[in-house]
């Protein structure tokens, strides 16, 4: 759990709403991607669900960090596309946000272009034309 006073921590939105916390958030996964380091090291597999984006006050790449930081290991870089409304469906039926289905909040389409727009992935899933169940069944093709 991150402390109250850090949120929204990693999760903060596009658009420079909290610059004050950013210098926190960039401490935040550079530790995170340290630990990746430590897990795999140990012969772990992880896996990692985070969007990165640049849109910050501050000059800060998450994804150029994570690449520095993890470039010994053997990392897979997956993209798995999800449209705003069913990211709006499933944050109503795993935490019951409230949504009429008709308009996607603002800061959605703000996160869903900052996160899209930058993509360096290597292998990229679109879940309007895939299953979950394929996409997993595709990613452990690809790292066995």
């Amino acid at each position: 759990m991150i402390d109250e006073k850090f949120s929204p921590g990693m999760g903060l939105r596009p658009g420079e709403e909290f610059p004050e916390l950013e210098e926190k958030v960039k401490k935040l996964y550079i530790a995170l991607f340290h630990s990746i380091t430590c897990y795999s090291n140990q012969g772990l597999h992880v896996i990692v669900d985070v969007g990165f984006h640049t849109d910050y006050f501050m000059e800060f790449n998450p994804y150029e960090e994570m690449k520095k930081i993890l470039k010994e290991e053997n990392v897979h870089f997956f993209t798995i596309y999800c449209p705003p409304e069913v990211v709006m469906e499933r944050r109503n039926r795993t935490w019951g946000q409230e949504w009429d289905g008709k308009q996607v909040p603002e800061y959605v389409y703000r996160w869903h272009h900052a996160v899209y727009k930058s993509n360096s992935s290597t292998h990229q899933f679109d879940t309007m034309c895939m299953s979950s169940k394929q996409i997993a069944k595709e990613i452990l093709q690809i790292i066995n």
